[in-house]
């Protein structure tokens, strides 16, 4: 599932929270919570999933950095 804005949601239940758009012309992909949900590892890229970089969001700043560029899905183990 690919989509231009990540979003939270209360687990509870409640109004959705818009975090980041992506960049024109490029998608989310595979978004997963790490750092004890301090941030969100995600891969962007053009229209194909396979085509992108990993990104790392910071929920609190709003801000991402690349992290590995060329790759583009990763997975955390639970906890991290």
């Amino acid at each position: 599932m690919a989509g231009v804005t990540l979003v939270t949601v209360p687990a509870a239940g409640g109004s959705v929270t818009e975090l980041a758009k992506a960049p024109v012309g490029r998608r989310f992909w595979y978004p997963q919570f790490v750092s004890q949900g301090r941030a969100i590892l995600v891969t962007t890229s053009p229209a194909r999933a396979d085509a992108g970089e990993i990104e790392v969001f910071d929920i609190a700043s709003k801000t991402s950095r690349s992290s590995l560029l060329g790759r583009t899905h990763v997975s955390s183990r639970p906890g991290t």
